[in-house]
């Protein structure tokens, strides 16, 4: 079982998302102990495809692309 922060750290990812996650998924996944939301070893699996799957459908820029402005031509 994993903590929320634990989740979002191996995720790379804020806590906040993980617990936004967590909602969808009505109780899958997931406990609750000693008044903390726990996340099971198949639900950090599932998360991290999750979160993998967004980052990696993203458009990759070089350094380039971020720091340099538009220039008019």
């Amino acid at each position: 079982m994993y903590k929320v922060s634990e989740v979002a750290k191996i995720a790379g990812v804020t806590q906040s998302a993980v617990y936004k996650a967590i909602k969808q998924l009505n109780g899958q996944y997931v406990s609750v102990e000693n008044g903390r939301t726990m996340v099971t070893d198949e639900g950090l699996e599932y998360l991290k495809d999750r979160f993998k799957s967004k980052v990696d459908s993203g458009q990759h820029l070089s350094l380039i692309h971020i720091s340099e402005p538009t220039r008019p031509y």
